[in-house]
């Protein structure tokens, strides 16, 4: 018999990694369907001072407590999950899917983080400019798909849950 100490522990990871995922979900969402469209149309310098301020601003540490807090909130889940099988049946498949989504938005930001860290150092050259903007766009972009696929999972496994 499963504890009920063990399942309201995974109800609490399981509503903040809701909330967490819930939060990069909507900023990916955000940042893909109106933020890039409109920086496509403007001087690609404009795009390196924001990101320069957002990004690298306040973003910095927003976004790895984000996505680093809402994976282990996710792994915690899966391993109390994993010793009690069968107790939590009908949420398996979408906590450990939203973990294995959880972790491919961590290892797509191993290839996207460092080319955004590296924006000031490409001053205001606009060829190196774009190629920053397109190739973390290019990483950010399947990033935002896992990342709002996490969310989607995690709201699937704790509308499965019982309370």
């Amino acid at each position: 018999p499963i504890s009920s100490n063990s399942q309201r522990w995974l109800r609490i990871l399981l509503i903040f990694s809701t909330i967490f995922s819930g939060f990069l979900a909507g900023e990916n969402f955000d940042r893909y369907f109106v933020q890039i469209p409109g920086f496509r149309h403007v001087d690609i310098l404009c795009w390196a001072q924001y990101s320069k301020y957002a990004d690298l601003g306040n973003g910095i540490f927003l976004y790895p407590i984000q996505a680093m807090g809402g994976f282990l909130l996710l792994l915690t889940s899966t391993i109390i999950i994993m010793r009690n099988k069968s107790a939590f049946e009908s949420i398996r498949f979408p906590v450990y899917s939203a973990t294995f989504f959880a972790a491919w938005g961590l290892i797509l930001t191993i290839f996207a983080a460092p080319i955004m860290l590296g924006l000031p150092k490409l001053g205001n050259d606009p060829k190196l400019l774009q190629q920053a903007f397109d190739n973390f766009h290019f990483y950010g972009f399947y990033r935002g798909i896992v990342q709002m696929m996490t969310f989607v999972c995690c709201v699937w496994g704790l509308g499965r849950m019982e309370f």
